[in-house]
């Protein structure tokens, strides 16, 4: 599905070249061409590469077997001149065009979970012009933050969409624009940011469906709500229209703290999506937060994130989501063995390893099988009395280390 990244760029050849910053862009054989250009960044963060530009198309190149980029590297003003001729948003539309995995559907639902975080920006001019720094009770913070707005598919956890915006725009505003691309008959799993009226008759408008953690007290409790009811359903007027909705009220238990949560919904029938599955599968909703940590702990984001400039700085966020796309897409693409799961860390190193070979060449064909060599390292077996497998082990830090061979010292020594 993703063996040549060369023709998935082709296809839309003539798509890309309406996000040119310039007229004639990447008309001239030079040596980074925009497939390049995109493949270099996408790579800084599969492969976790924070060097500068030089060594980062070297390494890129070593692996296509260009042995006079390898050894010579790109200069900082020519990746530079190459970057600033492609807008950020070309990176935006290639993520919504990456082939999304084949999944189960829920009772014949696509599920998604959206929520957002922020993104700690480099300092300066240009980028605090458009995502000014946030202010506290010290004053104002000296490095800027973007809010990241993005839909993480519940089975696969591969970000389908993603919107960034600065702290001006809500949460909520930018979910009102990616349901646009959303698919009608669609669920989607939020969180408590994500309460308004407004909101849940727009999924009514676009025939979409929500599953949400409702606020119980305080400020913006609904009118009618009945803590003391399991399975409620209350009418909701429009603030300004005046229009009518039913929605649905779920009160299940939380496991850890053992308090009642409350869950409210549009999907009314009570006979084809009941109280305790539809409790359950709001747990599915964590699947999003797994993703920020993918992108920002997995892949290093805001550790990489160095550059000064507006649309530098777009570029290599939707080239980290792009990234933590791909991994995804690779991590569940493979045929694993039942009570087998693929860690993150192993998906990536793999796909940092075959990169070039796996999205420009695909001429061996023996790449699949070294793929899945490298993986079956990275492979985590379900434990007993344990319903999820283990994803990753905690990092070994130095103390724990020197502790370690500390003891192994000792039982060597008679």
């Amino acid at each position: 599905m993703l063996l040549n990244f060369t023709s998935f760029l082709s296809k839309f050849n003539t798509e890309l070249q309406f996000f040119y910053r310039q007229e004639k862009a990447f008309s001239r054989k030079r040596h980074l061409p925009i497939e390049d250009l995109i493949g270099t960044l996408v790579y800084r963060y599969i492969s976790k590469n924070s060097s500068g530009s030089k060594l980062l198309s070297a390494s890129y190149f070593k692996q296509k077997n260009n042995n006079f980029l390898a050894k010579k590297g790109l200069s900082r003003s020519s990746f530079s001149e190459a970057r600033s001729k492609l807008s950020w948003e070309a990176f935006a539309y290639l993520l919504n065009e990456v082939p999304k995995v084949k999944t189960i559907k829920w009772k014949g639902h696509h599920l998604r979970a959206v929520d957002g975080t922020k993104i700690t920006l480099p300092r300066s001019k240009e980028v605090i012009k458009e995502f000014p720094a946030q202010n506290n009770f010290l004053g104002e913070a000296h490095y800027p933050q973007a809010r990241l707005v993005a839909a993480s598919d519940v089975v696969t956890g591969q970000i389908t969409k993603a919107m960034v915006c600065n702290k001006y725009l809500s949460e909520q505003a930018c979910l009102k624009d990616l349901l646009k691309s959303f698919e009608s008959g669609d669920i989607s799993l939020l969180d408590r940011g994500f309460m308004g009226r407004k909101l849940w008759f727009e999924f009514k408008e676009h025939k979409q469906y929500f599953l949400a953690h409702m606020k119980a007290t305080g400020r913006g409790v609904l009118r009618g709500f009945n803590p003391k009811e399991r399975d409620a359903l209350i009418d909701i007027i429009h603030p300004d229209t005046g229009e009518v909705m039913v929605i649905r009220i779920i009160k299940c238990r939380q496991t850890k703290k053992g308090k009642n949560i409350y869950l409210i919904t549009n999907l009314i029938n009570k006979k084809k999506y009941k109280r305790k599955d539809l409790a359950e599968l709001y747990l599915q909703r964590q699947v999003v937060e797994e993703s920020f940590k993918q992108l920002k702990q997995g892949l290093k984001l805001e550790l990489t994130l160095r550059v000064k400039k507006l649309n530098n700085v777009l570029q290599e966020i939707y080239a980290a989501v792009l990234a933590q796309t791909l991994v995804s897409v690779i991590k569940h693409s493979v045929l694993m063995g039942k009570g087998k799961v693929i860690s993150f860390a192993g998906a990536t190193y793999a796909l940092s390893c075959y990169f070039t070979d796996l999205l420009i060449t695909a001429k061996n064909k023996n790449t699949m099988d070294e793929i899945l060599e490298i993986i079956s390292h990275h492979y985590h077996f379900k434990q007993t009395n344990r319903s999820y497998p283990r994803f990753s082990r905690q990092a070994e830090n130095k103390w724990v280390a020197a502790r370690r061979k500390t003891k192994e010292n000792n039982m060597l020594t008679p």
